[in-house]
């Protein structure tokens, strides 16, 4: 399940090492995806292919040939962007669900919780609600096999369940406090990948759109949920694209086409093999007028920073946050004989003002990703004043000739810090064994009589707080789980509002979903709040018509 939560802005080291991953293996921009060759391969034996024959039949041990040719292709790209990489055939297929927003299982989203898989919600219209799974089932065995108690990990539990549409898999649940396991058939069917979390009125007259990834299916997604939100009397608009590694090129531009004005340049491209090309948005937009804020951070990338260079560079709406991550390359994939896949670099793409805002990647691709750390550690992430801008690179925006920048990332137009008041070693210890989701789902499970009286997410929010005594029960339960260290009081009570916050949105999503979830946690969230303050405020207007660079321009 994927969630942005204010806890994990806490401890950037996590969203560094996290994001770097994501945006590495299954995040590219990409165009086209190329079924067949543009070329015809020369068909000469290369020296690679030599020496790996002659290992094959000649070398002293049994070797995996498979392994070293893997191997050899890595090392061929490491000199490469660190964007174009090498996909073995096993990685292809989650990375290729991503992309098309759909895989084939039962539609379940769980938690691993004692050792044993738990359903948080089964997916509305679903196989497993079909049949019957309830959100808290705990499921023990799958197709006869134990699951619960035997360590199983979470790529191994995807295999079981995952298959064919059409195909079954047999589940025993045990359910509440019965004592024999219920047993159900579940017929596999294509489940959708989400890639908008929520989307609701955030206040009377500004709506709230939650996007985690671009896939095929996302613009579709946005235009329905921007209908309904347009039709309950929306006004001004919030997208909220943080810690969004990015993905479909087409699907980005589909957004901002219901965003623009038609005839304006969206994004342009270029490369070495990549004619010129223009895109320009051209149908009538949902959303062309009313007031916009576009969220982004350090893990906004690729897509995302399409996205809000665009809007930016026509002084569309308000950019805010910090820093995004700075990918202004395209990617495209090519399938290889044995099933693996080549994501190369072709082209690279500018926003509408002409800029590139691709970070350097000269100094290797350990250093572009270490990139993340270099911004906790100068303080970029706790003051707009550290941002680093490159002189060389100043632009204007297209309407009000705004100063911009290139060639680093989208640097926002008003700047919220990561919040650490609530960090401390005790926030570290306990999201780093998951122990806030393990005690909540137990919490929840024995107190659900409790929460029957909240009729709606923001009753829920409005009136149900958390105990002392829980969190008391809480810090307690904490503490036998990590043995390996003590903490201090006051560790302990400055994190008390920060986790109190996140463990009843989590009780939220038990009761209304990810509806419950988010209006918890978008309440007590800065760079929202910021954002109404500035969508209901003279400052959007001053914000859109600055000329002045805010950001002292260093070298």
């Amino acid at each position: 399940m994927k969630e942005h939560n204010k806890q994990q802005a806490k401890i950037p080291l996590w969203i560094f090492v996290a994001l770097a991953f994501g945006i590495l293996i299954g995040y590219a921009v990409r165009n086209v995806t190329l079924k067949k060759p543009v070329f015809q391969l020369n068909t000469k034996v290369s020296e690679l292919d030599e020496v790996l024959m002659y290992v094959k039949e000649r070398y002293v041990d049994s070797v995996d040939v498979d392994k070293l040719e893997d191997d050899a292709i890595v090392s061929a790209l490491k000199d490469l962007d660190p964007h174009s990489i090498f996909l073995t055939k096993d990685l292809v297929s989650s990375s290729q669900e991503q992309m098309d927003g759909e895989y084939e299982g039962i539609g379940v989203s769980f938690v691993v919780i004692d050792d044993t898989l738990k359903v948080v919600s089964p997916m509305t219209g679903g196989p497993s609600e079909e049949v019957g799974i309830h959100a808290g089932d705990k499921i023990i065995t799958v197709n006869d096999s134990t699951i619960a108690g035997v360590g199983i990990t979470n790529t191994e539990i995807f295999k079981l369940l995952k298959g064919p549409s059409g195909t079954t898999v047999d589940v025993g649940i045990k359910r509440g406090n019965r004592k024999q396991l219920l047993d159900f058939t579940i017929t596999r069917a294509p489940i959708p990948i989400n890639s908008i979390d929520i989307a609701y009125m955030i206040s009377d007259n500004t709506g709230y759109i939650k996007i985690n990834t671009f896939s095929t299916k996302t613009s579709t997604e946005f235009r329905v949920q921007l209908d309904k939100l347009i039709k309950t009397g929306m006004q001004s608009l919030i997208i909220d694209l943080r810690d969004n590694g990015g993905g479909s090129m087409k699907a980005a531009l589909e957004i901002l086409d219901q965003l623009l004005d038609s005839n304006k340049t969206m994004l342009i491209a270029e490369g070495r093999k990549y004619k010129r090309e223009q895109y320009e948005a051209f149908v009538k937009g949902l959303f062309e007028e009313g007031r916009l804020a576009v969220l982004i951070d350090e893990g906004s990338a690729s897509a995302s920073e399409i996205v809000a260079g665009a809007i930016q560079d026509w002084d569309r709406g308000v950019i805010i946050g910090r820093r995004s991550f700075g990918k202004g390359l395209i990617q495209t994939d090519y399938k290889l004989s044995k099933g693996d896949l080549l994501r190369l670099t072709i082209a690279r793409y500018y926003t509408p003002s002409g800029r590139s805002i691709q970070r350097s990647y000269e100094n290797g691709k350990d250093s572009y990703y270490s990139d993340f750390q270099n911004r906790f550690t100068s303080g970029e992430l706790l003051t707009k004043d550290s941002i680093h801008v490159d002189s060389s690179m100043i632009y204007e925006t297209l309407l009000n000739k705004r100063k911009v920048f290139g060639g680093g990332g989208i640097v926002p137009d008003v700047f919220v810090a990561v919040d650490t008041t609530g960090y401390s070693d005790f926030t570290t210890a306990v999201f780093s064994k998951r122990l806030p989701s393990e005690f909540v789902y137990n919490y929840y499970e024995k107190n659900q009589s409790a929460f029957e009286s909240y009729e709606s997410a923001s009753s829920f929010e409005n009136k149900y707080f958390i105990p002392n005594s829980v969190y008391n029960e809480f810090v307690k339960f904490a503490e036998k789980q990590i043995t390996d260290s003590t903490f201090s009081t006051e560790a302990i009570q400055k994190a008390k509002p920060d986790l109190t916050n996140y463990m009843k949105a989590l009780i939220g999503r038990e009761l209304f979903n990810e509806e419950g979830y988010y209006v918890v946690s978008n309440d007590a969230d800065e760079t929202i709040l910021k954002a109404l303050k500035v969508l209901n405020s003279s400052t959007y207007s001053e914000v859109l018509n600055n000329t002045q660079i805010e950001l002292e321009a260093a070298e």
